[in-house]
């Protein structure tokens, strides 16, 4: 039983929402060359690497999913998912930590 209960606890702390100081940042993950392809690779945005969207708890947990596109609105769904209104916003002014909302 005992299994049972570390598997519902952690279940738990996964759907709690992330309070405090906390930093959203985009990263393309993919093969440096892409075969068939000829012709210069875009870096960042536009690339044809696959976008991964990340959400980093200071002093604690991190989460992170893969997303179809790094558009505002498909971000700003995942951030109001598993971002509560009380965390506060870093000053760093990408993108990302822009869609926090205040």
């Amino acid at each position: 039983m005992l299994f049972r209960e570390t598997i519902y606890d952690h279940q738990t702390d996964l759907r709690a929402k992330f309070v405090g100081s906390i930093e959203v940042d985009e990263s393309y993950f993919g093969a440096k060359r892409q075969r068939g392809f000829h012709g210069k690779l875009k870096r960042g945005r536009g690339t044809l690497k696959q976008p991964v969207f990340g959400i980093f708890e200071r002093n604690g947990r991190v989460y992170t999913e893969i997303v179809p596109d790094c558009k505002m609105k498909t971000l700003q769904e995942v951030i109001i998912g598993k971002v509560s209104l009380e965390s506060k916003r870093p000053l760093s002014p990408t993108f990302s930590n822009s869609l926090i909302p205040r």
